[in-house]
């Protein structure tokens, strides 16, 4: 037989409170529970004004770290098929290319306009 950590078996049945147990009679008494209850709700005020890209400088460094690992990856393996007289595929020439486009874009300064 299965335990609860410990507690009661979870085959056992376990008495519901009263409040759950009976049910609402009609829907002016549920009415009234909110109403009694929205005094008791909390309220979270979450201060989301800025992005996560413009707050978080991780990602920043992640994407470039990444592009610029790729790039060097494609620069070597290029190299090392060039050395051993083997043809270089056109995927790891499109990945380079691709990622060397996309982090020139990203260390290149936006323009800026007066």
């Amino acid at each position: 037989m299965s335990t609860n950590n410990g507690n009661k078996p979870l085959t056992e049945e376990q008495p519901l409170p009263t409040e759950i147990r009976q049910p609402i009679g009609n829907a002016f008494q549920s009415e009234e529970i909110v109403q009694q209850n929205i005094g008791k709700a909390e309220v979270h005020n979450f201060n989301i004004s800025q992005k996560p890209i413009e707050t978080d400088f991780w990602i920043y460094r992640i994407v470039v770290g990444g592009l610029t690992s790729t790039v060097l990856g494609c620069l070597i393996g290029a190299i090392a098929l060039q050395i051993s007289n083997r043809p270089t595929p056109e995927l790891l020439t499109a990945l380079g290319t691709g990622s060397l486009g996309a982090l020139s874009g990203l260390l290149a300064p936006s323009p800026v306009k007066k």
